[in-house]
């Protein structure tokens, strides 16, 4: 088992202590690791990060990412209480997906469509990570679409100029049909270890 730290230390001397920790840890394999190893734990866990699967582009409220427990209404007054009330019934979630990964197999990216049977846009992704030979994905979804086994495609955004050229579209807006380039399922939101 491997064991991780967060360390608080002064700007000015942050260097320094990398490179004492480094050096000093070397006989005992010490390795650094940043933050895709934080991503690929928060989304294979299904863990929010602000500014993805809460707030962010799609303005994502404590409801929709599964976190209405720690929104007390009942309060008198706090800042962003009223926003909060309207959102408390939304049509929309974040929701944990599952797909085929590994080599041969085009990363899934933040803001690619997740189509419903139909080839129907339903939502984006929010954020992916590789989990072995699986792609772990947050998304967005309309919440009729949010149960565990219910299947999903992936609709890649084009990422360059000649995705554009074959005619992938650079933005996909929920309503909209495409064909899936992957399919997956929605699972359990979070993973029980």
């Amino acid at each position: 088992a491997k064991t991780g730290f967060e360390l608080f230390v002064h700007p000015f001397r942050a260097g320094d202590l990398w490179d004492i920790i480094l050096r000093e840890g070397k006989s005992l394999n010490i390795i650094p690791c940043g933050l895709g190893a934080r991503d690929s734990l928060r989304i294979e866990a299904g863990l929010p990060l602000y500014g993805h699967e809460l707030d962010g582009e799609f303005n994502i409220s404590p409801f929709q990412a599964g976190y209405s427990w720690a929104v007390k209404l009942q309060k008198y007054k706090f800042i962003g209480k009223e926003a909060a009330a309207e959102k408390i019934n939304p049509d929309t979630e974040v929701a944990r997906l599952k797909f085929d990964g590994g080599k041969g197999i085009r990363p899934i990216r933040q803001f690619d469509g997740i189509l419903n049977d139909d080839g129907i846009c339903i939502g984006h992704v929010l954020s992916c990570a590789a989990a072995g030979d699986k792609q772990i994905a947050l998304a967005i979804i309309k919440k009729k679409y949010n149960s565990a086994g219910t299947p999903a495609g992936i609709y890649y955004l084009a990422r360059n100029a000649g995705h554009i050229q074959q005619g992938r579209k650079q933005k996909i807006n929920t309503g909209e049909k495409a064909a899936p380039d992957i399919n997956g399922t929605v699972v359990e939101r979070f993973e029980k270890f």
